[in-house]
């Protein structure tokens, strides 16, 4: 759309791609191998600047790990409302009796999951903005925020299921 209104803030990530799809990009010339361990020290690497790894809502046919800040997919959920754009993890972040209310959770969160309550200044988390990406734990000078269980809904069993479902949403 040729706005990007993050880029004072963030770098602008690689995809790591996998299978086929990397093997493609490879071959137009798009993209480079890497080894398993490359690949992690880069993921590991953009998560603590902030990026958001996020990968299709979808059990099969996954092969491509998008680090982002305002692409589609996370704009699906931040700016359209469409809560299907990415299947949040099985996990939200929780502060233990550590926590100092130093607020730098809720100012790395890029869906405005978490606040900080009034009374008590710890991080209070709103699980229906929350994709449990874990970004914001990354950050906690005390290492008191952590990612704790929470049962969410399913993904997609197939990616063209999942775009199906979306397409039909988007008609309505």
């Amino acid at each position: 759309m040729g706005i990007r209104e993050c880029k004072d803030k963030f770098p602008v990530g690689s995809c790591i791609m996998m299978g086929p799809t990397a093997l493609h990009f490879e071959m137009l010339e798009l993209g480079k191998r890497v080894t398993r361990q490359e690949a992690v020290e880069y993921f590991d690497k953009m998560q603590e600047l902030g990026l958001v790894g996020q990968t299709d809502n979808c059990i099969t046919d996954s092969s491509i790990i998008c680090l982002c800040c305002c692409c589609s997919q996370l704009r699906g959920r931040t700016r359209w409302d469409n809560p299907d754009a990415i299947l949040p993890s099985n996990f939200i972040p929780v502060a233990g009796d550590d926590c100092i209310g130093c607020g730098l959770c809720t100012e790395r969160c890029m869906l405005e999951a978490l606040t900080l309550d009034e009374e008590t200044d710890r991080p209070v988390v709103d699980a229906d903005k929350c994709i449990g990406c874990g970004v914001c734990t990354l950050t906690c000078p005390q290492e008191t925020l952590t990612l704790q269980r929470y049962e969410r809904s399913t993904p997609f069993n197939t990616a063209r299921e999942m775009i199906k479902t979306i397409a039909l949403e988007n008609r309505e």
